[in-house]
């Protein structure tokens, strides 16, 4: 009986110190969550006061119709500030830049309407009425007050993706010999066109610069002598054409499609994550060569990565995959491209984001919970 009872003993605290090894979170948000809900897009506000995320949940209707919704939540207390309904679409986002921050104090959601909002408690400041359905994500370049959103048709197969410019500045200047005066506003656009015609678009990133912009296709056909996939980098032409000149392009960048894009914040590196697993770090800049090809590949795990993200010194890439057993964040050296650190953290995540000092990573998934890590302790946990 002695040798049962130390057996067991022995057995918990072995339990024990493996628990105790695991990595705690620094603070929790709960929220209800379920398979149907998650996050979208997940950041702090440009001066680390605020948390934001874009939940999105499938209403499980035929077909499908997605609703968004913005959450806020004050950095410090994790007191919820307010949410705001951003609307409804007919496919699910997860990736793009879905909120912008044309102050430090408000924030710009696109759908069928451009609002900007109080980031205290959501009063709305400003409203342009667009006439697009919810999925497209925007920009805003403060030196230069411009702002980018994407309308994403629901009819994505069909139709190419659409680039709108807004400037606060170019009033009532001509652009394909029509003048446009909605509130002050310059609108021209442009359209994303895919590489072949049978590809549909994924995602897209733009750099903070509004220089560069990278695109993700994909091919639904089967015949082996068509890529199943692609990955182009277009150049953005002065204002004045408002035209992308094709920089590059990578064919079958991954062994799945690409699943996350983000630019590291000087804009000279990007990051993308494969349905495969896979995370491969990109420079980006002008070359001889159309034909791109990554200076740096990771395999992480078998499982989607969801989402990517640079440190504010662009240092760290964090990458989340989809896998519900093995490590599913990924720390990566951002320039030498060698894996820092795999995590096993919360078993159903779809987003991380950092907090402008880089000390804290922010994750978030179908739980409905919002995690707050310790950098440092994430680095040296086994």
């Amino acid at each position: 009986m002695s040798r049962s009872i130390l057996a067991v003993c022995a057995v918990l605290l072995i339990s024990a110190s493996v628990r105790a090894g695991d990595p705690k979170p620094l603070w929790q948000i709960d929220t209800p969550g379920d398979k149907a809900t998650a996050p979208g897009w997940l950041g702090y506000s440009p001066d680390g006061k605020a948390i934001v995320a874009v939940v999105v949940r499938n209403g499980q209707m035929d077909p499908p119709e997605y609703t968004y919704t913005l959450r806020v939540w004050d950095a410090n207390t994790r007191k919820e500030r307010f949410t705001a309904d951003l609307g409804r679409g007919k496919t699910p986002t997860f990736g793009d830049d879905l909120v912008a921050f044309p102050t430090d104090d408000s924030i710009l959601t696109g759908g069928a309407s451009l609002i900007v909002r109080s980031l205290l408690d959501g009063t709305e400041r400003t409203t342009t009425y667009t006439g697009e359905s919810v999925q497209h994500g925007v920009w805003f370049t403060r030196d230069v007050q411009e702002t980018f959103h994407l309308n994403r048709d629901p009819d994505r197969d069909a139709k190419p993706l659409q680039l709108n410019f807004r400037s606060a500045s170019n009033i009532n200047e001509e652009f394909s010999g029509k003048r446009f005066r909605g509130d002050n506003r310059m609108v021209r656009q442009t359209e994303i066109l895919a590489p072949r015609s049978d590809m549909r678009p994924q995602s897209i990133a733009m750099n903070p610069g509004r220089t560069r912009l990278v695109a993700a296709f994909r091919d639904d056909s089967t015949t082996s002598n068509k890529p199943r996939h692609a990955l182009m980098h277009y150049r953005i032409n002065t204002i004045d054409s408002f035209n992308l000149e094709v920089v590059a392009e990578a064919t079958i960048p991954h062994g799945g499609s690409v699943s996350a894009l983000a630019f590291a914040q000087d804009g000279k590196t990007l990051a993308t994550g494969g349905e495969d697993g896979t995370i491969c770090l990109w420079d980006v800049k002008d070359t001889e060569s159309t034909t791109w090809n990554p200076r740096a590949t990771v395999t992480g795990s078998e499982y989607r990565v969801v989402s990517v993200a640079f440190s504010p010194d662009w240092r760290v890439l964090a990458a989340i995959t989809w896998d519900t057993k093995k490590p599913n964040l990924y720390l990566i050296d951002a320039d030498s491209g060698s894996l820092l650190r795999s995590v096993k953290l919360d078993r159903t995540l779809t987003t991380v984001a950092w907090s402008p000092d880089g000390r804290t990573l922010v994750t978030g998934g179908h739980s409905g919970k919002f995690c707050g890590w310790d950098v440092e302790s994430l680095l040296k946990s086994e």
